[in-house]
């Protein structure tokens, strides 16, 4: 069984039947995820077996999903765009099921979200508010939503958003814990669970699998905290304001399907969350389809972006690193290869 699987099994199958705390901070591995969510895992089957099985199928499905509303596939070139993506993001989907992690309801919930911008904005803002409850991060997702709401509707529709949003807060966070635990239950998880992320260790941060842009910087610069996080900062700011200028320059006509403008907002959110493991590269898989319509770099400038992301996919292959000299790809996990790999595809994708 995947190892940070075994940590949801371990919370919502056998410490919540049995009384136990499920949010210990003494374990090796704790279980961080919102007491809504939690409330959900513990419908998993009993065994081992059986909840593997039940949770990798989920994930496989809104998976397929994610990828049947990302766009519409009318043309050749979106269909082969996709299969561009798919070949790409790969090994963040191979690692996503290995490591047993939720990424994939994450792109489900972001997609639902876009696929409600412009039309539903209430649902829209319901789908993007589960996303805070699976990852805290992820609450930053709602920005375009917001924007693409009172661009298209106004503040009626900008208004609904929140609503929806706010209805999300009270489904997940309120509504379903108390169902399934009870609400002096409810209100003893989240009193453990917010004492647990108090709590985590600087080394958590500081390991090699993450590649938060927050990390990255510091390890490329080798500033110290406060000059890094201020690098990070006019790097990250300027990539919001494009992302906002062509959702603004985008508002006249139809919106178009989620991968071709929701996908760099996935790839930011993920860069500077403060702990990005690589398998984020899930959201690699709409840049390609997002690509199609560059407004930033065009030409020779374009080309050669191309070929310096040609290079980082090359580098994540074990088979080049080997002969390059290298045991494993994760040898570069300490140089921000992955963040930086990252970091270009949301400028192919401008």
């Amino acid at each position: 069984m995947p190892a940070d699987f075994a940590v949801y099994f371990r919370a919502a199958i056998e410490r919540v039947p049995s009384g136990a705390n499920p949010y210990d901070s003494f374990d090796l591995s704790p279980f961080k995820y919102s007491p809504g969510v939690l409330a959900i895992l513990t419908f998993m089957p009993r065994s081992y077996v059986g909840s593997w099985f039940a949770f990798s199928s989920v994930s496989i499905l809104c998976l397929t999903a994610a990828l049947l509303l990302g766009s519409t596939y009318k043309t050749r070139k979106e269909v082969i765009a996709l299969l561009i993506g798919i070949a790409i993001s790969w090994k963040g989907f191979i690692e996503t099921l290995d490591y047993g992690q939720i990424e994939f309801v994450i792109l489900l919930f972001s997609v639902l979200a876009a696929w409600f911008a412009s039309s539903r904005p209430f649902w829209s803002g319901f789908f993007a508010g589960f996303l805070p409850w699976i990852k805290l991060p992820w609450g930053f997702l709602a920005l375009p939503f917001f924007i693409i709401s009172y661009l298209r509707g106004g503040k009626r529709s900008s208004l609904a958003f929140l609503a929806g949003h706010f209805s999300a807060a009270l489904f997940w966070g309120i509504i379903i814990p108390g169902l399934v635990f009870g609400l002096t239950k409810t209100y003893q998880f989240y009193l453990s669970w917010i004492d647990l992320l108090k709590v985590q260790p600087k080394e958590l941060y500081l390991t090699d699998m993450n590649q938060s842009i927050w990390i990255a910087v510091s390890r490329w610069t080798g500033l110290s905290q406060l000059p890094s996080a201020l690098l990070v900062l006019v790097i990250v700011v300027p990539l919001v304001i494009l992302l906002i200028r062509r959702l603004i320059s985008d508002s006249q006509s139809p919106l178009k399907p989620a991968f071709f403008w929701l996908s760099p907002w996935l790839l930011l959110n993920q860069m500077i969350n403060p702990l990005a493991w690589r398998w984020g590269s899930v959201f690699v898989v709409g840049t390609a389809i997002a690509a199609l319509e560059p407004k930033l770099l065009k030409g020779t400038s374009r080309r050669i972006l191309i070929a310096v992301i040609f290079l980082f996919i090359l580098a994540q292959m074990n088979p080049i690193v080997k002969l390059l000299g290298f045991d494993h790809w994760s040898y570069f996990h300490n140089h921000g290869l992955v963040t930086a790999y990252w970091l270009f595809l949301i400028l192919l994708a401008l």
